[in-house]
C-alpha cells in the first residue's frame, strides 16, 4: 500500500501546550486485521491484564480505553517517557487501513535536556511501529 500519508515526527504538534509526536500511515488489510496483529503481539509478550505490549516502543503500557478495531489509548508503564499517553487509531482508507499513532504528555524538562536526540529517537521509534504494521 502506498505510504504517502506518513507525517514527519520532527514537526511538533502542540495540543494544550504540550508536544505530541505522531505518525500516520496506510497498511493493507482491515482495521480489525491491524488490531488483531497488535493483540497477537501483546499475547506473545503476556504482559498481564489490561496491559499491552507496544511495537516500536518495545514496552508495556496500561490500557486506558480500547475499542477493538478502532482505538487504543494506553499509558506507557516504563522509562523513558513513563506515564506518557500513546494512542493508536485505525480507520478504513480505500482498500486498507489508515493508522494514526500519537504520543503525548512529555515532561518539558526531559525534551529540553534531550534536545535533537528526542526527535531522532521519536522518528526511529515510529518507523518501527510503521514497519511492524507493514509486516517488514
Amino acid at each position: 500500500m502506498n505510504n504517502e500519508n506518513a507525517s514527519p515526527v520532527r514537526t511538533p504538534t502542540t495540543t494544550g501546550g504540550g508536544i505530541v509526536v505522531e505518525r500516520t500511515f496506510d497498511v493493507d488489510g482491515t482495521p480489525d486485521q491491524a488490531w488483531t496483529k497488535l493483540e497477537l503481539l501483546t499475547a506473545e509478550h503476556d504482559p498481564g491484564p489490561d496491559t499491552w505490549w507496544l511495537p516500536g516502543f518495545r514496552c508495556e503500557a496500561t490500557e486506558v480505553t480500547a475499542t477493538a478495531g478502532h482505538r487504543l489509548a494506553v499509558v506507557k508503564a516504563e522509562q523513558p517517557c513513563k506515564d506518557t499517553t500513546i494512542v493508536f487509531t485505525f480507520e478504513h482508507a480505500g482498500t486498507g487501513t489508515r493508522i494514526h499513532v500519537t504520543q503525548s504528555g512529555f515532561d518539558p524538562a526531559f525534551i529540553e535536556m534531550a534536545g535533537e536526540d528526542f526527535w531522532a529517537h521519536g522518528a526511529l521509534l515510529l518507523d518501527e511501529v510503521e514497519r511492524f504494521f507493514l509486516g517488514q
